[in-house]
């Protein structure tokens, strides 16, 4: 079975939510585990079905110990797939994965909010 790290953040905005639930919907067909890279388990923990493998990174900022903690959870874990809808954690897994797990395929989810463009 191939296996998928999903990463959010501790918050339990939007885009916990939509990567949650994508999270879910795959856990029929692949083994998948929810990285959480912020110390927030209160806020995500309500969103987090208790089945599923759940690996907290417990981060106060993604900075650079976070990158590596990120860097060092997917050369462990050995996944096929990464997912990430953050801006920055996606720059970070990205770099990580090219770099150093050439192997593993990235998949980025961007929100398009029309008040984050840039006119």
């Amino acid at each position: 079975m191939k296996k998928i790290l999903f990463f959010v953040s501790g918050g339990c905005g939007g885009s916990e939510r939509v990567t949650v639930t994508i999270a879910k919907m795959m856990q029929q067909k692949y083994d998948v585990t929810l990285v959480v890279t912020i110390d927030n388990k209160s806020n995500i923990s309500s969103f987090i079905p208790g089945n599923f493998k759940t690996i907290f990174l417990n981060e106060k900022k993604l900075h650079l110990t976070a990158f590596f903690k990120i860097l060092k959870t997917i050369l462990s874990q050995k996944p096929d797939y990464v997912f990430s809808s953050l801006p920055l954690l996606s720059s970070f897994i990205i770099i990580s994965c090219k770099l150093f797990a050439r192997k593993v395929n990235v998949i980025v989810r961007s929100d398009n909010n029309p008040s984050n463009w840039i006119i």
